[in-house]
């Protein structure tokens, strides 16, 4: 993963990268996928239950990458969110 950019990421080369934490990414500007397996798995146990949280909070660009949702409501659904896949995968 490179961090080029105030407020986004880059996940560039291949393999797999996972983002599992237990509360909402705030980085807001663009998540870029560029090669490889970016996977969505935000969220927390409590009570027998699954309580997601989001991982992508703007917008995501898919470049000939694969990118897999593993848990529910990775993806902000604000007005302003957007997915772009070019020659790419978005597993939902």
């Amino acid at each position: 993963m490179v961090n080029d950019r105030p407020g986004g990421f880059i996940k560039a080369g291949a393999g797999t990268l996972t983002l599992n934490a237990s509360f909402d990414n705030t980085c807001a500007g663009p998540t870029t996928v560029t090669a490889g397996t970016l996977a969505l798995n935000n969220g927390f146990s409590l009570n027998s239950g699954w309580i997601p949280s989001v991982a992508i909070p703007g917008p995501l660009v898919i470049t000939n990458a694969t990118v897999q949702l593993l848990a529910n409501s990775q993806i902000s659904s604000t007005s302003t969110n957007y997915v772009q896949v070019n020659n790419g995968v978005c597993w939902i």
